[in-house]
């Protein structure tokens, strides 16, 4: 098993059988908040797939951020 941190959020990489998968946890957490099933040929792959979905959660998670009122307003005094 093979992981790489960036942030707070951790991709691991494990092989199953003569494939790979990759799981997305957050720190604090026992379980894995995104996981991938085991298609991946190589460890590579598997490490490219899953900082991509770390990519998409982050977005994902920026755009709650900004959708929350008092955020917005911090935004747009910064704007200013």
């Amino acid at each position: 098993m093979h992981s790489d941190a960036i942030g707070n959020l951790t991709v691991q990489v494990a092989r199953h059988g003569d494939k790979y998968a990759w799981k997305l946890y957050s720190d604090g957490h026992y379980q894995p908040i995104k996981f991938s099933v085991p298609i991946f040929l190589s460890e590579d792959a598997a490490h490219a797939a899953g900082h991509d979905a770390r990519a998409r959660y982050l977005v994902r998670l920026a755009r709650s951020a900004a959708r929350q009122p008092r955020i917005r307003r911090a935004l747009e005094i910064e704007a200013v």
